[in-house]
């Protein structure tokens, strides 16, 4: 099928953001675009375009590259270019971090990359560096449009019809049901929750179905 983003260059201004045109960063994009399906493609680059409209906001410097790799690769775990035995993020940040050291990245840089991967299902990245909170707020606007209000309106419009949704809510649940399914074991509990559960009464889990059909976007 071919979607718009097929028509359009990544790597162009959208949303008034022109991402960095390094290398480094139009192959990686291109990994992303081979590895994930449409659907997937679609939300790494939204969250990308979402992460540094609110990173440009917020920060007077930060290193604009790593924000695009660590977006636009933070989902290889979900791909068949890096499904393996443990959670999916944390396959994914070894791919991830594998293809920027193969493609010359500094290896503190890598590790940054690999970092801001693994810990993007949780809430660590927003207490980190400004690179890390950049990638959590796109993440986080683009699955629960969590402070999208902070983002400029028109901007957001402009990043989704460049980037059509083409039903993500459906196929991030399918992904997540997938993962869940295959490795019901790898995705750990904090202690406090077990605590909670076992000692004192039950804990109430969120279904993340509603968290992710919350979010202020038709499909």
């Amino acid at each position: 099928m071919i979607t718009l983003s097929n028509r359009i260059d990544p790597m162009g201004t959208i949303g008034g953001v022109r991402p960095p045109d390094s290398k480094l960063a139009r192959e990686a994009v291109a990994l992303a675009r081979e590895a994930s399906s449409p659907t997937l493609f679609h939300h790494v680059m939204r969250s990308y375009f979402f992460g540094e409209l609110r990173a440009r906001a917020e920060f007077v410097s930060y290193d604009r590259e790593i924000v695009l790799l660590s977006l636009v690769l933070h989902d290889l775990g979900l791909t068949d270019r890096a499904r393996g035995p443990r959670r999916f993020e944390i396959e994914g940040a070894d791919a991830a971090r594998a293809f920027v050291t193969a493609h010359g990245l500094a290896d503190d840089k890598a590790w940054l990359v690999w970092d801001n991967i693994a810990l993007h299902p949780l809430d660590l990245n927003l207490y980190r560096q400004p690179e890390a909170r950049a990638v959590e707020w796109g993440i986080c606007a683009d699955v629960m449009g969590q402070e999208l209000e902070r983002l400029d309106r028109q901007a957001v419009a402009e990043i989704v019809a460049a980037f059509p949704r083409l039903g993500f809510k459906q196929e991030l649940f399918r992904l997540l049901q997938q993962e869940a399914q295959a490795k019901p074991e790898t995705h750990l509990f904090h202690p406090c929750t077990m605590v909670a559960h076992h000692c004192l009464g039950g804990v109430q889990i969120p279904d993340a179905r509603p968290v992710i059909d919350g979010a202020p976007f038709d499909e």
